[in-house]
């Protein structure tokens, strides 16, 4: 096993200028830190020697300046130099592979690979390295403003949803800026992307069949509408069973923190409407749903 303190000493020197310590050191005892935590709370069994020095040793190239990590990057025959030259923002976790391996000896693929794509992220990502991604966004040494609570809350429900959450901060905060998210990032924003509505519309059909609502179908609107990503329509044999269906998705929906409209409707309601702002669910009584005949409308976006 490693021994963390050594390294800690050997990082708590480098990042030591003119006597003072950096604040950048301090970040990274909270990222080992952090990893650690986020290892226990979701279960993932992962070694936390290795985590811990995945999360220590993450911005050990952040002090280094533009052409030196450059010049340490010309030895990476899988990254676009040109490209690299234009993100000077994630040359230090790129750089801090080779930073690692030749300066602290940790020839760890694992290790070396957390801190490789702990500021872009990328698609598929090991488990290891989604906990050292997420963990840089939300330790609590450093990362102290409200901007990171998000990531905080995210990261109750789920690593992977914690992991999307960051890809979209990311893009929008860039988007604002006129700059384009690096290629990795972005491969990685819309893999996790994909995921996450799976997993959400999945979770949304969960609670609509606890109350045996009939014929879910699931709309993709996402080239039709600026409003809204997904429709979801289905069917009802009584106005108490949809009411039902609704309130399983608004209940289920608000236990993971969500705001929800409360819909309105009444004993003689025919159809029903729940609007999760990025979903729009349909409950149709009867015969109510070949009256109005949506399926047919969005029969060329389904895909289910």
């Amino acid at each position: 096993m490693i021994d963390t303190k050594e390294l800690e000493n050997k990082l708590k020197e480098a990042m030591t200028i003119d006597g003072e310590i950096n604040k950048r050191f301090y970040h990274s005892l909270g990222v080992a830190e952090k990893a650690i935590e986020i290892n226990k709370q979701h279960n993932l069994g992962l070694d936390e020697n290795k985590l811990y020095i995945a999360g220590l040793l993450h911005d050990a190239a952040k002090l280094y300046n533009k052409e030196e990590l450059l010049e340490i990057l010309k030895q990476d025959h899988d990254l676009d130099y040109l490209e690299l030259k234009n993100n000077p923002q994630v040359l230090h976790s790129f750089a801090g592979k080779y930073v690692v391996k030749d300066i602290y000896k940790i020839d760890d693929e694992e290790i070396l690979n957390a801190i490789y794509y702990h500021t872009t992220g990328r698609k598929q990502m090991t488990l290891m390295e989604q906990v050292i991604f997420v963990a840089d966004f939300v330790e609590e040494r450093t990362r102290l403003e409200p901007y990171f609570d998000s990531i905080r809350k995210a990261l109750e429900i789920s690593l992977d949803f914690a992991t999307y959450k960051m890809l979209i901060t990311t893009k929008e905060h860039l988007d604002k800026q006129n700059k384009k998210m690096f290629s990795l990032g972005l491969e990685a924003y819309d893999y996790y992307k994909e995921l996450i509505e799976k997993n959400r519309l999945n979770n949304v059909v969960k609670s609509l069949e606890k109350a045996v609502v009939d014929n879910i179908k699931i709309y993709d609107m996402q080239e039709l509408t600026p409003f809204y990503d997904y429709v979801i329509i289905a069917s009802a044999s009584s106005t108490r069973q949809a009411a039902a269906a609704i309130n399983y998705v608004k209940d289920d929906e608000e236990k993971k923190g969500e705001i929800i409209k409360t819909p309105i409707y009444d004993t003689n309601s025919t159809w029903l409407l729940l609007d999760l702002k990025d979903i729009i669910i349909h409950v149709f009584v009867g015969d109510e749903r070949d009256k109005y005949n949506l399926d047919n409308m969005y029969e060329n976006y389904g895909i289910k």
